[in-house]
């Protein structure tokens, strides 16, 4: 028995599997479709959510910002939230306002101490 024929028939048992598996998963039908609950409360400026397990979670807006993609810093201050970004990586050149803004390091690896001062 060649090793070639071996790993056919591995990969064929594999994908036998996997094709199994996928038919098992629970169809669109069988999804309960939640919708996102949304309270705002004006005195302490929180918006409350339900997670993922239908639990209430409140969240304060975000006052400081570290963005560790151009992109997300490009649409950070599209929306006029560049006042709150704090941090960047080395890689974001626009806008050139972004620039002024510390640099974390790279995206990938960013100086975990920058981002925590």
């Amino acid at each position: 028995m060649s090793s070639r024929s071996t790993v056919t028939r591995f990969t064929r048992r594999a994908s036998l599997l996997l094709l199994a598996l996928a038919a098992c998963a629970p169809g669109d039908a069988e999804r309960t479709a939640r919708p996102a609950a949304r309270v705002t409360s004006a005195a302490h400026d929180t918006t409350a959510r339900l997670d993922d397990f239908g639990d209430p979670v409140s969240l304060a807006p975000a006052a400081r910002i570290v963005s560790l993609s151009p992109m997300t810093t490009e649409l950070l201050f599209s929306i006029g939230a560049g006042e709150r970004v704090v941090g960047r990586t080395d890689y974001d050149a626009w806008p050139a306002v972004a620039k002024r803004v510390p640099s974390v390091g790279a995206g990938i690896r960013p100086n975990v101490e920058r981002i925590l001062a």
